[in-house]
């Protein structure tokens, strides 16, 4: 049996206390009208480590490297599990291994 999976996770945070809340929290100088949140990670193991990364807003960046989106990175790691998971509404995720595609995949017993 294999031990790694990959795969896409959806989530959505609460409205008024979500993950603006938190980031106003956890990374001086957030300000939403500046920041775009662009993309979360979420690691757990020994260590729970949340970084964000958002695009800058006020800065036009787009001819720095055409066709790429730039974005700068936010580690948060003096956060709990549970102070995350809190800010989540609802999450779904599939996971597999490398040896399946997922998107040929055909559920037969409906």
């Amino acid at each position: 049996m294999d031990n790694d999976y990959g795969g896409k996770i959806s989530a959505k945070f609460y409205a008024n206390s979500g993950i603006e809340t938190f980031c106003a929290k956890h990374i001086l100088h957030y300000d939403p009208k500046r920041f775009y949140i662009v993309a979360i990670r979420v690691f757990a193991a020994k260590e729970f480590i949340i970084t964000i990364y958002m695009e800058d807003k006020l800065k036009d960046l787009s001819t720095i490297h055409p066709g790429k989106i730039l974005v700068k990175k936010f580690k948060i790691e003096n956060v709990t599990p549970e102070e995350f998971f809190d800010l989540v509404e609802a999450f779904n995720f599939t996971l597999s291994n490398d040896n399946y595609d997922l998107d040929n995949m055909e559920v037969i017993n409906k």
